[in-house]
């Protein structure tokens, strides 16, 4: 009996320590000044909480989520914090069978363009789960330049 007790507060202290997350801050100011930074280094489960700002890229896109099972929120909503493609690539792209796990919340999405499709946010076999965002001023070649 004092086995199988012993089993089960092990068992206990596994899964508790298997379900900790991390919460990473992005802040323009701080070591994490870009939420793809923070992307990077989050794993399932996170929560990657972005403080007020106008957040932009060089590459393709500003954002991409590569597949993982995080939470991308904004500390103060959309009406402050900002995902801004500058008319020269996509805002958020999911291209990695993201699921409905991955919660995009609280952010404005403008001035994505592409070529192809999903100017402001690009889904492909991917369904994240969005929420209280504004999207808008985006463009796309093809189709869908909001999404």
């Amino acid at each position: 009996m004092n086995q199988m007790l012993a089993s089960l507060a092990l068992l206990g202290s596994i899964t508790s320590l298997t379900m900790a997350s991390t919460t990473w801050i992005v802040d323009p100011g701080s070591k994490l000044p870009t939420i793809q930074q923070a992307i990077d280094l989050a794993s399932n489960g996170d929560t990657v909480l972005v403080m007020p700002g106008t957040y932009t890229s060089g590459g393709a896109q500003v954002v991409e989520l590569l597949g993982k099972q995080i939470t991308l929120v904004s500390n103060d909503g959309p009406e402050l914090t900002i995902i801004d493609g500058e008319a020269a690539r996509r805002c958020v792209v999911c291209i990695s069978g993201e699921s409905r796990e991955t919660i995009i919340d609280g952010f404005t999405l403008t001035a994505g363009d592409t070529n192809a499709g999903g100017g402001g946010l690009y889904c492909l076999q991917s369904s994240p789960t969005v929420m209280n965002c504004i999207i808008k001023n985006n463009t796309a070649g093809d189709y869908g330049g909001g999404v």
